[in-house]
């Protein structure tokens, strides 16, 4: 069989390759999770992302009752189809040969695979234990980390099992995430979440990013920036460093390295010391 051969000149050879490195970097492109055709699959079924609290809803094809591929559900109002790197790799993940998908018990210095029976069985006797040895002050002494955002229900189910049990400490999966900004929202605005939503950034005048690097965090979300800047809306970004979302500002300061809190209690000052009139026009 005879070769093609490829005529490309060096100018060629390097635009090429730019344009692929643009493609490759843009945020919120889906790059490896388009929809397989119809004929390569048996079926087609609705499901969503569980990598986050997002939750993007995803299709995903099975062939021979094994999933080989998921992508971005084009009919999400919010994500418009497009998946962040996490969500792409779902299938490679899912098939991973590093996944633990039974219980393990230390053994030494080595983990021994055991069924969900005997892990079962091991945590009712430690709390038994627990509660035979300190009957009258056992209800600190154990603690549970709720499952990782698998499901709302089986953190639901979890949290009835251990207060069932008479232990009311639980560790969120949103304490080593989100924690520290749900404490401040709640303290400053009063809810630990948003308290509007993101199509509402098209409706306001200045758009600040403080330290969101929204193209790289949440690419999915990128496109309602767009939006909002092609309506008139003034984005700023607060990040020390260049970012792909520097590219979808208007503006960026870059201040230095640890001083977002002093930056953030200037603005409060200003606030509250200049008529709102003064600030807003840059007069104060």
């Amino acid at each position: 069989m005879k070769k093609r051969q490829m005529n490309i000149t060096r100018r060629g050879f390097l635009k090429a390759g730019a344009l692929a490195a643009g493609a490759l970097s843009a945020p919120g492109i889906t790059t490896g999770a388009a929809a397989e055709p119809t004929a390569r699959i048996d079926r087609e079924v609705m499901s969503c992302c569980q990598f986050c609290q997002v939750r993007c809803t995803t299709l995903v094809q099975v062939r021979n009752n094994r999933v080989v591929n998921a992508y971005g559900n084009p009919g999400n109002t919010w994500t418009d189809g497009t998946m962040c790197p996490k969500g792409q790799a779902l299938v490679e993940l899912t098939y991973s040969p590093h996944r633990i998908v039974n219980p393990l018990k230390r053994e030494g210095t080595n983990w021994k695979r055991i069924s969900y029976r005997e892990a079962l069985n091991t945590v009712a006797e430690r709390i038994i234990k627990v509660k035979g040895e300190f009957p009258d002050d056992y209800a600190h002494r154990v603690t549970l980390f709720a499952p990782l955002w698998e499901s709302h229900e089986s953190e639901i189910a979890a949290e009835m099992a251990l207060w069932a049990a008479g232990f009311p400490d639980i560790c969120s999966p949103g304490d080593t995430c989100i924690g520290s900004s749900a404490t401040a929202l709640r303290i400053c605005l009063g809810s630990p979440v948003s308290t509007t939503t993101l199509d509402e950034a098209m409706n306001a005048q200045t758009l600040v990013l403080f330290g969101a690097n929204i193209a790289e965090m949440y690419p999915p979300y990128i496109r309602w920036i767009d939006q909002a800047r092609a309506k008139g809306v003034r984005v700023i970004y607060l990040d020390p460093r260049r970012t792909p979302t520097s590219n979808h500002c208007d503006e960026q300061l870059m201040g230095r390295p640890g001083t977002d809190g002093a930056l953030a209690l200037g603005l409060i000052r200003l606030m509250i010391s200049c008529p709102p009139r003064e600030w807003v026009q840059g007069t104060g």
